[in-house]
């Protein structure tokens, strides 16, 4: 079973104060669009999506990271193929 979410993963950022002022100036904005979002849901809706957001927060944080970073790293895979072939076809 995977590592979940704890006191610890939360040390692993930490924010600028210049990080810190965005965040503060972004998230109230942030928070009000997806409140307007929230608003085509039901009440009971909303309680699901809660929870099925919180199971996903729960999750393994480290196999997410190593996710992320593969995914990059195919993506990045990928965009060098496309180069090359385009190069061998006398593209731009």
């Amino acid at each position: 079973m995977g590592a979940t979410r704890s006191a610890s993963a939360s040390r692993f950022l930490r924010l600028t104060p210049k990080g810190e002022k965005s965040v503060g100036t972004i998230f109230p904005k942030h928070a009000k669009v997806v409140k307007s979002l929230m608003r085509v849901l039901d009440r009971r809706e909303q309680q699901t999506l809660r929870r099925l957001l919180q199971k996903l927060r729960e999750g393994d944080v480290v196999k997410y990271f190593k996710e992320m970073r593969m995914w990059g790293e195919d993506e990045m895979n990928l965009r060098s193929e496309k180069v090359k072939r385009r190069q061998r076809c006398g593209g731009s």
